[in-house]
């Protein structure tokens, strides 16, 4: 108890002291967690209609911009440039085709 009176808040001491009771089966205290009444287990909206997660206007701003900065993407998605594969095919030229039309 020199530790709670001492280093302890007093209205944290009474939440504490509130929840708390002695078992006397066990012969020790059992402490409640705390009531959730009135906190909110959703994750905040974004007030910009489609977005996933609450951004600021600065991150709007540069996303609105075509900023690269990895700061104001809104996900963990890099972008990167198309490579494209090289050729496999060919075209067909009138040599290779027969009179009808058909290739060879």
């Amino acid at each position: 108890s020199l530790i709670v009176s001492n280093f302890v808040p007093p209205e944290e001491r009474s939440k504490v002291e509130k929840r708390a009771k002695w078992e006397d089966d066990l012969n020790e205290w059992i402490v409640q967690n705390p009531s959730t009444v009135g906190a909110s287990t959703k994750r905040p909206v974004s007030a910009v209609t489609g977005a996933k997660r609450p951004s600021s206007a600065v991150a709007r701003t540069a996303n609105r911009l075509g900023s690269e900065n990895p700061r104001f993407k809104g996900e963990n998605i890099i972008t990167l440039e198309l490579d494209m594969p090289e050729r496999t095919t060919r075209d067909y030229q009138d040599r290779d085709l027969l009179p009808d039309g058909n290739p060879r």
